[in-house]
This record gives C-alpha cells, sequence and structure tokens, in this order.
C-alpha cells in the first residue's frame, strides 16, 4: 500500500497492492473486491488518504496476478465483499498467457478505483486469494534481509505509520508466504478454507486468526497432516520479522541429512534468521527467531518428499533418512514454494554445479532460478564462499530459460553496481560478456514472428545485458535502431515495444547531447505514460556529466518541460547510473529548500533510497548519516525507509571489504 497524490488535481488517490490468482477467466467485476487484499485485519484510515469528506472521494486499489474479464457489468452487486459504503467503480485490466510444464496461465494487472459513499474513518478489505511471482520473492526476500525490516502484521499507533509499515514486506512477503502455506495445505484445502472464511466473515469485520481457524478446521476434515495447527504455524511467519536460512548437511556414508534450527547466531548447522549482514544490533537482539519450516526435497525430480522443523527445536537435530546414493545430490524447498533459504555442504554444492555443467535441465527451471539466487546471496552474506557461488554462475552459457536467467542477473546485478567504479569491474564485464553471449545469439536482437512471452522477456533480459556489458553487435544494433527512430520521430515502431527502453539508453549512452535531446523532445512532446517513462529513464543513462547535471537542474525548473510530478523520478533515475549517483546526492543537498517547495514530504524516502541504494566507501556513509540528521523532522515519516537505507549503505561497505577481492581473485583465475 503506498500513497499517491496528483498535485495537479483535487482528486486524492491510496493505492493497496496485493496479488492472488483467480481460478476461472471471467470473474464479474463486481466480485474483484473480495480479491483486493489479502491481510484479513489490516485497517486502512481514510484519514490518511483525502477520503475525509462524503462526497463520493475516489481511492484507487490495484493487484497483480490476476485473471480477469474487463467486459463484465460494473453495476453494484450485493454480495461484494467490500463494505456497502465502498464501491468497486473502475477497472483497468492487463493480461499475458504462460505456459509452463504444460500447464496454461494468465497473469496480469488489475487497477480498481474505489468510491466512499458515506464518510467514515476506516475501510476494512477481507482476505484474496494469494499468488506470487518469483521476481516478488527475491525483491522482498533482499528486503527482508535487513534488520530493519518488519514483521507482515504490524500494530499501528497513527496514521503516519500506515505508509511507514506499508512497503514490499507487507504484500510481497504477505502474498509469498500465502502461497507456501497453500502449497503444504493443498489447493484443494486452502480454496475450501478461504471459500468458508469468507462466508463467515462477508459482512464483518476480521482478524487473521480467523482466516487461520477457517483454514485449521479445513484441513481437518480432508484429514492434510499437519504438526500443529495453522494458526501456530503461521503465527512464526506473520507475527516475526524475517525468515530463515536452513543448512542442510549430509552424512554421505550413511545416506542420512541433518537439519537443525537454533536462535539465531549458533552456527552448528541450523536454522536461523538470515541477514545480509550482522551488526551489534542483531547480536543484542533477544527475539528468538525460529520458524515452523515445511520443508520438501528431491533426488531426481520424479518424487518429491517432505518433512518438517519445529519452531521448538532450539538446538536439537532434526534427522532425515534419504535413500540416495552418496554420489549424487539433494536439492530441498522444491520449485521455491517456501519462504526460506537454503544452504547445503560443500560436497553437495560441488554435485549441484556438476549436474548444471553436464544436463542442467535434470534440475527443475524454477530450483535453478532457487539454486543462483540462494547461492548469491548467500555468498553476499558470508554463509558460502563466493568461489562456490560464481563458479555456479558458468553454467548459465548454457542456460536458455528465463526464469533461472532473471535471477541470476538480479542477484549478480548487486555485485555490478558494488564494483562498478572499480578497477575490477572489466573483468566482471568479460565475465557477463561470456555467459551472457550465446544466450544473445541464441535469442537474437530482433523480436521474430510469433514467439511466445517468455521469449520475449528473456531476450529483453539477454539484450539489456549484452549491450551493458560491451557486447560490439548489440551496441551498433542499439544505436543503428535509434537513428532510424531519430530519422522518422513519428515511428517509434522502428524499435520492438519490448527493447525501447534499452536500445534507448544504450545509444544515449554511446552517443552525445544530439541523441539526449532528441529523446528530451519526444518525452515534451509525448502524451502516452509508458513512453515518457521510458524516456525519462534512458535519458539518464548518458555519460556525459553535465548532461546528467543538467537534467537534475531541469527537475527541478517549472519551465524546463520535465513535469513537476516527475521531477523526484528524474533525480531517482539519474542516481541509479554510478556516474550519476553522487551527482544526485550533491543535489538534494544543495537544492533542498526547492525540493522541500517542487516534492512531496512522502516522496523524500524513495529519493533517498534510490541515491544511497549503491552507496559502499566509508565517505558515502558517514555523508549519509549526515544528512539524516540534519534533515530529521522532515524523514520523521519515513524513519524506518531513511533507517534502511543507511543499513544498506552499511552493507554494501562490509561488502567492498569483505568481498570484493574475493570476486577479483576469483575472476582473475578464470579469465
Amino acid at each position: 500500500m503506498e500513497g499517491h497524490q496528483d498535485q495537479e488535481a483535487a482528486e486524492q488517490y491510496y493505492h493497496i497492492h496485493g496479488v492472488y490468482p483467480a481460478w476461472s477467466l471471467a470473474v464479474p467485476a463486481a466480485d474483484v473486491g473480495k480479491l483486493v487484499s489479502f491481510l484479513p485485519d489490516r485497517p486502512y484510515p481514510v484519514a490518511a488518504t483525502g477520503m475525509k469528506e462524503n462526497n463520493g472521494a475516489v481511492a484507487s486499489a490495484s493487484s497483480r496476478g490476476s485473471k480477469k474479464d474487463k467486459s463484465h457489468n460494473k453495476s453494484r452487486n450485493d454480495n461484494i465483499r467490500l463494505p456497502r459504503d465502498v464501491l468497486p467503480i473502475r477497472y483497468d485490466v492487463r493480461l499475458f498467457p504462460v505456459l509452463e510444464k504444460g500447464n496454461f496461465s494468465i497473469l496480469g494487472h488489475v487497477s480498481i478505483d474505489l468510491q466512499c459513499q458515506m464518510e467514515t474513518d476506516r475501510i476494512v478489505l477481507h482476505s484474496a486469494d494469494i499468488a506470487v511471482d518469483l521476481k516478488s520473492v527475491k525483491s522482498v526476500m533482499r528486503l527482508d534481509a535487513l534488520e530493519s525490516s518488519h514483521p507482515i502484521n504490524v500494530v499501528v499507533h497513527h496514521p503516519d505509520e500506515v505508509t511507514e509499515i506499508s512497503s514490499k514486506v507487507t504484500y510481497e512477503k504477505g502474498a509469498t508466504v500465502i502461497r507456501m502455506l497453500a502449497a503444504f495445505l493443498g489447493e484443494k484445502t486452502f480454496r475450501q478454507g478461504l471459500i468458508n472464511y469468507l462466508k463467515s466473515r462477508q459482512y464483518g469485520n476480521a482478524v487473521q486468526d480467523d482466516l487461520w481457524d477457517a483454514l485449521t478446521k479445513q484441513a481437518k476434515v480432508d484429514k492434510v497432516p499437519l504438526p500443529t495447527g495453522v494458526k501456530q504455524i503461521m503465527d512464526t511467519w506473520t507475527l516475526k520479522m524475517g525468515f530463515p536460512v536452513v543448512t542442510v548437511t549430509r552424512e554421505y556414508e550413511n545416506s542420512s541429512v541433518s537439519l537443525s534450527q537454533a536462535i539465531k547466531c549458533l552456527s552448528n548447522g541450523n536454522q536461523e534468521r538470515f541477514l545480509m549482514q550482522r551488526s551489534n544490533a542483531s547480536s543484542q537482539d533477544k527475539t528468538v527467531y525460529l520458524w515452523w519450516v515445511p520443508l520438501t526435497y528431491t533426488t531426481d525430480f520424479q518424487t518429491v518428499g517432505s518433512t518438517w522443523l519445529a519452531d521448538g527445536q532450539t538446538g536439537k537435530k532434526h534427522e532425515l533418512s534419504i535413500p540416495v546414493d552418496k554420489n549424487q545430490w539433494v536439492i530441498f524447498n522444491v520449485d521455491q514454494m517456501g519462504y526460506y533459504r537454503i544452504n547445503y555442504d560443500s560436497k553437495n554444492w560441488q554435485m549441484i554445479g556438476q549436474q548444471l555443467m553436464t544436463n542442467h535441465s535434470a534440475i527443475s527451471v524454477i530450483n535453478r532460478a532457487q539454486i543462483m539466487d540462494d547461492s548469491l546471496n548467500l555468498a553476499e552474506a558470508g554463509l558460502l564462499d563466493y568461489e562456490t557461488a560464481l563458479n555456479l554462475t558458468r553454467y548459465l552459457e548454457q542456460e536458455t530459460d528465463y526464469v533461472p536467467w532473471d535471477a541470476a542477473l538480479s542477484s549478480m546485478g548487486y555485485i555490478s553496481s558494488m564494483m562498478s567504479r572499480t578497477s575490477g569491474y572489466g573483468l566482471l564485464k568479460k565475465h557477463f560478456r561470456t555467459i551472457i553471449t550465446p544466450l544473445y545469439n541464441l535469442v537474437g536482437f530482433d523480436q521474430k514472428v510469433g514467439e511466445d512471452l517468455l521469449t520475449t522477456m528473456l531476450r529483453t533480459n539477454a539484450v539489456s545485458w549484452a549491450c551493458s556489458m560491451g557486447n560490439k553487435d548489440c551496441i551498433s544494433r542499439a544505436v543503428n535502431s535509434y537513428a532510424q527512430w531519430m530519422a522518422d520521430p513519428e515511428n517509434i515502431d522502428v524499435i520492438s515495444p519490448d527493447l525501447k527502453g534499452t536500445v534507448t539508453c544504450i545509444a544515449i549512452r554511446e552517443g552525445d547531447e544530439v541523441e539526449w535531446e532528441f529523446a528530451l523532445n519526444r518525452y515534451m512532446a509525448s502524451n502516452v505514460a509508458s513512453e515518457r517513462d521510458f524516456l525519462l529513464s534512458s535519458m539518464s543513462c548518458s555519460e556525459q556529466p553535465w548532461i546528467l547535471a543538467r537534467m537534475l537542474e531541469m527537475s527541478l525548473d517549472p519551465n524546463s518541460g520535465i513535469r513537476k510530478q516527475d521531477a523526484a523520478r528524474v533525480i531517482s533515475q539519474v542516481a541509479s547510473h554510478s556516474l550519476g549517483r553522487y551527482l544526485s546526492f550533491n543535489f538534494i543537498r544543495e537544492k533542498w529548500t526547492k525540493l522541500r517547495e517542487m516534492v512531496p514530504t512522502k516522496f523524500f524516502s524513495a529519493i533517498i533510497k534510490a541515491v544511497s541504494t549503491s552507496f559502499n566507501t566509508e565517505l558515502e556513509l558517514k555523508e549519509l548519516i549526515q544528512f539524516r540528521e540534519e534533515k530529521s523532522d522532515v524523514f520523521s515519516g519515513a524513519e524506518r525507509a531513511t533507517q534502511q537505507s543507511i543499513e544498506q549503505a552499511k552493507n554494501n561497505l562490509n561488502w567492498m571489504r569483505q568481498n570484493y577481492q574475493k570476486v577479483v581473485d576469483w575472476l582473475q583465475r578464470v579469465y
């Protein structure tokens, strides 16, 4: 949930985010209300949204992952799950098909406008059906690995706190643990329990325990084997921040596996809270971070075993017998249905790597993505050596599926951002080119008629990274495509829709003022939001400092042609590039007074996070802390987000001290 107000309009909007599946393609529009939010006990104070009057103020809710038909009647239906005085009045539905493992599904985005018909200070949204995409899992796990994270369920004492806790942790983590819940209950039990819950609470308020109770009862009816009640299991996930890392240690001679959990800082083969970096504060935290963990495992992806780690097994080993040859790998968290990371002993990691190099298709697509994501993040956190993690990435030369590539590039992007201003960056770029070039050659630069969506998405990643890492053919094609557009400005179709951002960025990076000015003129002439967005982002790709400085100045100049509401976006986009990082930080410090006049306070924390996300030197950290202290009054409503920025900068600095040379050493040995 995040607030947004258009400064040029009198209307105020409130955005409420959730993700969910529907089990049919056609759902009456009026029934979408029952799917808006997944937390059943989350009240949203209307005072924080601008809906203070009974004049039909409008709130906006959006969600991802739905199968919806836009053609249905939008009239009121008395059976909706929103309160009677809150009506869904508009739907914006975008769909795309996904074909995986022979199963056809449709994903997409649904935006819903809600109209409040009477004066009220709260709107309670009821539970929804939840699904989640892997990109959301990666994104939220990174945020939830910070000490300054928060539980899904947080008590709010003041309206200002609503925006602060309405984050990816609240919504994307919430969706992810519900996905895990649906997996260990089974779809049939989960769906029926959810239906029972909605019926029982259809016109009343609810707390999360009502949902857990309904699911527990249905699990008993369906005789689902659970170690305890759903409430006892789920409270460990919703009332504590973070998530576990489970270490798997095999006894190769007797085909057994040792699994145990302990209070978070014990390290003798255990379950503990996963943190990117541990500080003195985390060492002093007395919270017992133990979870009920539903574990699944396989040795061949033909059969899947399961077991539970209990939240009360402090320091106790969980012995598991798996009939597998000592020279065969074991993989846990099958298809990444669980919200936790898995670490293995060195031999099992080595066997997984060998399998990836010889026949990667023997491991499922989703688990190949999980292996990339877990190994690189475990290495970043100091729980796995970088040699092991980077060796695993070498198999990517053979990988042709979108999901593993997306996971790997997301995680390796962090290494790239840390090293982009160092002498070792050239070697890292060479590694990227080595593994991405076979994929780029396979999918090509140009979109093919009739290709499926995942291939298009795969090409977008391949072209973006190949060009960014210096592939000459990619750069040449991007520059030529942009030149064709410049020669015929009204014919944007000369560039593939999915490559517009990449092509424009690379051409501006490789070009000079002429290319940048063309993009600026197209931005000012366009009335299409998506076109303005990619142009604004691409303009920040320039490697001419004076052009970036000019762009920053224009963001606060009402006569520059850059829209007032895009000022925060411009600063954030310039900051996302290594050259613009410090330029942006200096700019907001120098122009602070004017920035406060032009940009709503609620966007300040987003700007600071964008500017500081790649800070990795002592000087940058010191200046960030000093800036926060000097402007503490401004950030009082977003203290958590600001603290996360400082924590991330500290993590980055620690990464440079502990891991930079290790990565360089590996690159020098390989290349």
